[in-house]
């Protein structure tokens, strides 16, 4: 008797579906696909409330000795730990992105399994490839800005969730940024709008947590504190927009899927 396939799951996720021959696997937005930006901002504290604790212990293991190492490169101007402090960030980032995105997928069916050692444990084989997107991203986003800004948000704005695509579909760094496109395709000004407040909200965030800190500690000290404390409060709403943003698209893409077997290895 042949086996019946597993039903899908209620806001599952996994690797895309094969493309029939000839066929792209990433199908066109359905007409009226169109992202739910308030429902968005609403997972996004949604999670962000209910999932405080782990976020916050994730943040703190990789941005503390970040924090650490950038005070004593300030302090010491040594070129060899600036470049130390430089690669540790970059892996800290790279890190703490992947296990958000684990997290967010790891809480799609409505309860949480992973602990904080199993965060880092998904999202470590991702390292790689997050950090070589974190830098091609970063070029292009750069570049787009100085060719008078728009041609950087428009960068900004498709090429967004190309981080998730690496952690959840095992997309190489080049076709994480097509994916990223593909999904976002058809939702650039709802995408771009959610993208503008999170930064918005972000940045008041920061300023008012420094501003807090200055007015106690108005030196170096009060500075870096103020700076730590806003990094640990703000890194996990714009990585979780960026995760849920995904999800979100995705499901407007391809409708829910069910839960995947095993995925082949991350690709470089």
């Amino acid at each position: 008797m042949e086996a019946t396939p597993p039903p899908e799951q209620p806001g599952g996720y996994g690797t895309p579906p094969a493309a029939p021959p000839g066929q792209s696997p990433y199908p066109t937005v359905p007409s009226g696909g169109k992202l739910d930006t308030a429902g968005t901002f609403e997972r996004i504290f949604q999670l962000y409330g209910s999932q405080f604790p782990i976020l916050l212990g994730t943040a703190l293991i990789i941005f503390v000795p970040v924090a650490l190492l950038n005070g004593a490169v300030a302090k010491n101007g040594n070129v060899g730990l600036a470049i130390v402090a430089a690669v540790i960030g970059l892996i800290g980032q790279a890190l703490f992105t992947g296990a958000v995105v684990e997290a967010v997928r790891d809480m799609r069916d409505g309860r949480r399994d992973f602990g904080i050692g199993d965060l880092f444990s998904s999202a470590a084989p991702f390292i790689l490839p997050l950090i070589l997107g974190g830098i091609v991203f970063g070029i292009g986003f750069v570049i787009g800005l100085i060719l008078i800004i728009i041609p950087g948000l428009i960068f900004l704005t498709w090429y967004c969730v190309f981080a998730p695509a690496i952690v959840v579909e095992r997309q190489g760094v080049f076709g994480s940024f097509q994916r990223s496109r593909d999904l976002v395709r058809g939702n650039g000004w709802r995408v771009f709008g959610v993208l503008v407040v999170t930064f918005i909200v972000t940045a008041v965030i920061s300023n008012v947590i420094q501003q807090i800190a200055l007015s106690i500690s108005d030196n170096y000290v009060g500075g870096l504190v103020g700076s730590l404390i806003g990094s640990l409060i703000t890194a996990p709403i714009v990585a979780l927009t960026l995760s849920v943003l995904y999800f979100e698209l995705r499901d407007l893409k391809e409708g829910t899927r069910g839960l995947a077997g095993p995925a082949p290895p991350p690709q470089i």
